[in-house]
Formats: C-alpha cells, sequence, structure tokens
C-alpha cells in the first residue's frame, strides 16, 4: 500500500453517531494530528457525491448528506447538520476514513440529528467501495447493504464580506453566521439555502464569505437575500437590520457588501 503522511488541524472532534446534538457552536481545542494514510486513488478525486441511501435507509426528505474528495487524500462534506472533514484513502476497492472533525451546532430537527449520525457511522466503519452505473457505493462493517451516492449537483456562490462601522474588536470567540434566504413570503419565517460559520480566532472585520446553494433551488419569480450576525458566549453583538438582496431581479452574486449594526 502506498502511504502519504498527512497533517491536520481538527476542530470539534466528532465520530460518534448523533455528534450533532453537542450545544457548542464552535470547538474551544484545536488539535494537530499527524497521521499516515494511503494515497487517494484517481477514481475519487475531485469528485463530489450526495447521498441517497445510508445503510440501506433512504435519506430523509429535506436532509441532505454529502462528501468530496481532494487530491491531497482529504475529505470534507455536510454529514445532515454539521460539516466535517478528515482524511481517506484507498488500497484496490478498500476505503478508510480517518482522523473526522466536524462543528458541533444543535441541529434543528430530530430526523437531520439521525441522519448525520447514520452518515458518520457510514464512512467510520467504511471497509469497502465500487462506481457502479454513475453511483458510488461504500460498504461498511456490520452493514449488508451500502451507503449509495449520487453525483452532487453543481453548486453556485454567492460571496461578498461581512463588516460593521465600529472600531471595536472582536472576542476570539465571536462566530459570524451568513446566511442566504429565501424571503419571498412574508407571513412565513425566511428558508435557509446555504449557512457558512466564521469563527474570528483573533481577527476582525470585514469577514469574507462563500455560500453555495444549488440553482435548481432559486426561482426567478421569488426574492432572496444575504442575513448575517455575529455572536459571543451566546449574546447577539451585531446583526443584518436591511435587506440585502441577492441573485435575482438584477440582484449581485458577488462583491456583495453586508453591513452589521450593533446590538445595544
Amino acid at each position: 500500500m502506498r502511504i502519504a503522511s498527512i497533517s491536520l488541524v481538527v476542530i470539534g472532534l466528532c465520530v460518534a453517531p448523533g455528534c450533532g446534538q453537542a450545544p457548542e457552536p464552535e470547538t474551544q481545542e484545536i488539535v494537530e494530528i499527524n497521521a499516515e494514510v494511503a494515497i487517494p486513488t484517481a477514481e475519487l478525486e475531485g469528485s463530489a457525491w450526495q447521498a441517497v441511501s445510508i445503510l440501506g435507509q433512504p435519506s430523509a426528505e429535506g436532509v441532505v448528506s454529502t462528501i468530496a474528495f481532494n487530491a491531497e487524500g482529504q475529505v470534507a462534506g455536510n454529514a445532515g447538520c454539521n460539516n466535517y472533514f478528515g482524511a481517506w484513502g484507498v488500497d484496490g476497492t478498500a476505503i478508510t476514513f480517518g482522523h473526522m472533525g466536524a462543528t458541533q451546532k444543535m441541529c434543528a430537527k430530530q430526523e437531520f440529528m439521525e441522519q448525520e449520525g447514520r452518515f458518520l457511522e457510514a464512512l467510520g466503519k467504511a471497509e469497502s467501495f465500487a462506481v457502479e452505473d454513475g453511483m458510488l457505493l461504500i460498504y461498511s462493517t456490520g452493514y449488508d447493504q451500502p451507503t449509495k451516492l449520487a453525483p452532487a449537483p453543481s453548486k453556485s456562490v454567492v460571496s461578498g464580506s461581512v463588516f460593521y462601522r465600529e472600531r471595536i474588536a472582536l472576542p476570539p470567540d465571536a462566530v459570524t453566521t451568513v446566511r442566504l434566504v429565501d424571503v419571498s413570503r412574508q407571513d412565513v419565517a425566511a428558508v435557509v439555502l446555504a449557512e457558512q460559520e466564521i469563527v474570528a480566532e483573533g481577527r476582525n472585520v470585514p469577514f469574507d464569505f462563500a455560500l453555495e446553494y444549488d440553482p435548481a433551488s432559486i426561482d426567478d419569480r421569488m426574492s432572496y437575500a444575504v442575513q448575517a450576525r455575529i455572536e459571543s458566549g451566546g449574546e447577539l453583538m451585531f446583526t443584518t437590520t436591511e435587506h440585502i438582496p441577492v441573485i435575482t431581479r438584477d440582484a449581485p452574486t458577488e462583491g456583495v457588501k453586508v453591513l452589521v449594526h450593533r446590538v445595544q
């Protein structure tokens, strides 16, 4: 087996099923791990997939679990609620995933948590894979049925930066949350299409963001916007107060300036 040495910075280690139940949105510790994994195969390098079924159970409606492989032996995606990353490698048809890290935010619904737990377990116990009829099949120890994944749909991006005018520094634990939302219906809560969290870690605004979304989810007749908020220690510090349109009706998708105002 060919071996490569890979250095990972793992944030919020989380490998157990249902790890999305942890209440903290960001980690308190950063651990550097040096690991040896098999060199990735060209068959999967640069590919991205979306789960159709996990360990024989169909993906829940509205819950998306994804995985993307890069050529440097790193893997990343969204397990259903939390983002995760780690190392991957193959030896023939054998496949392994190691040193998985994940964010630790609370999932909105039980079905998100349950699917996330199954998906992470499928990766943690992965033993072999195959690509058949355009589908990626990952077989896991102890399960008769594989996890089936279809090629992930191509993504579009809304990008820009978040800033405020006050001349104050953010606490190191401050978290900026940026969301792409459907604001077409005024009588219901905005539907979140994409979200990104940015931990300050000693940095200050402006914070650049890139929100990936499925273009198939966009209706040209509807209205979409970017919203942002900055929190520290569970307290809201800054938030958007104006409507910031994007995507439709000649609104921009890049260079979007998101001004947040201080909460008194």
